[in-house]
């Protein structure tokens, strides 16, 4: 049976994604923010260092692979970019909260990319920052 997500496994995720987490994401929840162009933004919030806002670039090489480089302000512009390879399918996933949804996540553990968990659909547009 096809997944709901194999559009995001198989073509790029372009969309709004959230830490996908049950309970726990009332603290702690990421946001991933893949846009069409090539750009995105991960927003992360947390009780220590409040949110913060990383713009990335990212391009998808293959299908089930995506490659990601954040941007801090203290990147040299002229060197180039320093890409993380994440391999990655949609699977379904049980909460504490009582239900079940479909996310994508790394092949080889519960959590995309390095981020807290696995990441759900919150919108195919991509929701500004």
């Amino acid at each position: 049976m096809a997944h709901e997500l194999d559009w995001a496994v198989n073509g790029p995720p372009v969309g709004t994604w959230t830490t996908s987490n049950g309970t726990f994401d009332a603290m702690m929840q990421d946001t991933l923010t893949i846009a069409a162009d090539g750009t995105g933004w991960l927003r992360t919030r947390s009780p220590m260092r409040g949110v913060e806002l990383f713009p990335l670039m990212w391009k998808q090489p293959s299908p089930g692979v995506l490659k990601l480089a954040m941007l801090f302000p203290n990147d040299n512009p002229t060197e180039a970019l320093q890409y993380e390879t994440v391999r990655y399918t949609a699977v379904e996933v049980s909460h504490d909260v009582g239900y079940d949804c479909v996310v994508l996540q790394n092949y080889d553990d519960d959590v995309f990319w390095n981020l807290v968990g696995p990441v759900s659909l919150e919108s195919r547009v991509p929701r500004a920052p």
